[in-house]
């Protein structure tokens, strides 16, 4: 071979590998957003997240994240213009260790908290520490709030999580650690030089004396010192996986022997008070209520972690409908969290739904991970809570509920 035909060969084989990858990747991209998004959606969305990315977005990674997100989008009726910022929020966690599995569901708190790019990888490491120390959801949701009224900074809801964590064994109720927490911690504790930092904790101990798990204490005290240096370096997160898994595994694996059960036969409130309640009586009454108990809550805006007309997000909806007085069911034995719903009650399959009954979606490459929940209206119809539209009405036969559905529960013939 010449070296004229070799030189033109190598050009020709770089062209067709490197040369045609921007196109490729236009062209994979929007057969993975066209089921969500029409055609111009599906290009502003390529060309925005090639902006935010760069050459990044030829990524396979990056490829699977949008593949993820779509789901998401539909359920959440994302628009266009949000999905490439949920894109690179999840780069960012996966830059910083975080899998998609792990982090998903803060999706809806990313979308409408809107938080800095520098807040997102504590974010993420504290809703994952949450779930792997079995931390409840509404303890969650509180500190969440919390961090949205006194303005704290991603780093400092990760302390306030952890310091939640060291005190369940001891204080069960963790609404009165974070009241005691609230007023001293502060706004963005990266910003704290370390002499400060070890401060703040040494005086948080002596505050909580006798509420702490002194095994972890030191551990964590120095772990979130260097974790919250203002470098953020990735190798700190990794470092800090290594040195804390095992304490958020431990205390999960107390909570999961601490916690109480559910008694099924105490989910109405009548029946607290009624020896041998009859079979079947006012269950019909109850779900009839349900579809103009339900219709009231049309058009309230979704919150993350909110449970009234305020805001609501989709457990809240469902929780509130079967709690209000009309309906009468016992809240604390309602759990606050989509997965825990999905717990109690009476398994139903997708075909034989009835009014008041719960239906479960999975948004997860992990198609049997709950996600959301809806209750089932007349006409085959449910109602549910979307982060972009509050709460609305669909049809149990759309695409994505149909292809997503998980399970369903009927809660209202429950020990009858």
């Amino acid at each position: 071979m010449s070296l004229h035909r070799y030189f033109l060969t190598v050009f020709l084989l770089c062209f067709f590998i490197f040369g045609q990858r921007p196109s490729l990747w236009a062209q994979n991209l929007d057969s993975l957003v066209e089921s969500v998004y029409n055609k111009q959606e599906s290009l502003l969305i390529r060309n925005e997240i090639r902006k935010r990315l760069g050459d990044r977005a030829n990524e396979a990674s990056i490829k699977e994240i949008v593949k993820s997100l779509r789901v998401w989008a539909a359920f959440e009726s994302m628009p266009a213009s949000e999905f490439a910022v949920e894109v690179e929020r999840f780069v960012i966690l996966k830059d910083y260790g975080l899998n998609w599995e792990e982090t998903e569901e803060l999706i809806p708190y990313f979308i409408t908290a809107k938080p800095n790019k520098k807040d997102i990888p504590y974010l993420g490491k504290f809703f994952k520490e949450m779930a792997l120390s079995k931390v409840s959801e509404e303890t969650v949701f509180e500190i969440l709030r919390l961090a949205k009224s006194k303005q704290w900074s991603g780093a400092s809801v990760l302390v306030a999580g952890r310091l939640v964590v060291l005190s369940q064994k001891k204080e069960s109720n963790s609404f009165l650690t974070l009241k005691r927490l609230e007023p001293i911690l502060p706004k963005q504790f990266e910003n704290l030089s370390e002499e400060k930092k070890s401060k703040f904790f040494k005086d948080w101990h002596s505050l909580s004396l006798g509420k702490i798990e002194e095994t972890y204490w030191e551990t964590v005290k120095t772990d979130s010192i260097q974790l919250s240096s203002k470098q953020m370096a990735k190798e700190n997160f990794q470092t800090s996986e290594r040195r804390t898994e095992i304490i958020w595994n431990e205390q999960g694996e107390w909570v999961t022997k601490e916690r109480p059960k559910l008694d099924p036969n105490l989910i109405f409130l009548e029946e607290q008070t009624v020896t041998l309640p009859q079979v079947g009586s006012g269950d019909k009454e109850k779900r009839k209520l349900v579809d103009p108990v339900g219709r009231q809550w049309i058009g309230t805006p979704y919150l993350y972690g909110g449970y009234s007309k305020r805001g609501v997000d989709c457990s809240g909806l469902t929780k509130s409908i079967l709690t209000d007085p009309k309906i009468g069911m016992n809240e604390r034995m309602i759990p606050r969290s989509a997965r825990d719903q999905a717990q109690i009650g009476k398994s139903v399959s997708r075909d034989r739904q009835q009014i008041g009954n719960l239906v479960f979606y999975s948004a997860s490459p992990n198609t049997s991970k709950i996600t959301h929940v809806g209750m089932v209206l007349d006409n085959d119809h449910f109602i549910h809570a979307s982060t972009s539209r509050g709460v609305v009405i669909q049809s149990l036969n759309e695409k994505w509920w149909k292809e997503r559905y998980v399970t369903g529960r009927d809660i209202f013939t429950v020990g009858k």
